[in-house]
């Protein structure tokens, strides 16, 4: 697969508030390193809660970019891609491709504070009320 389409279907998973869809205004390269930069780039420039979170989208560059060479596979890319965009902690923003699906498992946020005892004998028992 042409790493290009991956891009295309990469970016337009890629959300800020509100669910609204990036617009692409440059169309990107077709090298892995390529791709790699112009996500991170369009995340930096269009994510609105870098500050609100805490996250210094400088530093995640630093620990992924060397990760990523023109060698990279294109599954791998994906990981790479995925693992970053998790960084963020949001589930609004997803990557697709016609080979995977990545996102945040918002449950994954807080601690487990369900009953599930609770649940199943109330909720979803075969009782008649």
């Amino acid at each position: 697969m042409n790493y290009r389409v991956f891009l295309l279907l990469l970016l337009i998973s890629l959300t800020s508030v509100a669910c609204e869809e990036l617009i692409l205004d440059a169309e990107p390269g077709d090298s892995p390193r390529e791709n790699f930069e112009y996500l991170w780039q369009e995340a930096k420039e269009n994510y609105s809660f870098f500050e609100y979170k805490s996250i210094d989208w400088d530093e995640v560059y630093e620990r992924y970019s060397p990760q990523v060479t023109d060698e990279t596979r294109l599954v791998q890319l994906f990981d790479i891609l995925s693992d970053m965009l998790n960084e963020l902690r949001d589930g609004h923003v997803n990557l697709i491709s016609p080979f995977n699906v990545s996102r945040f498992d918002i449950d994954l946020l807080g601690p487990e504070n369900i009953d599930y005892r609770l649940i199943r004998e109330n909720y979803l028992s075969e009782k008649p009320y």
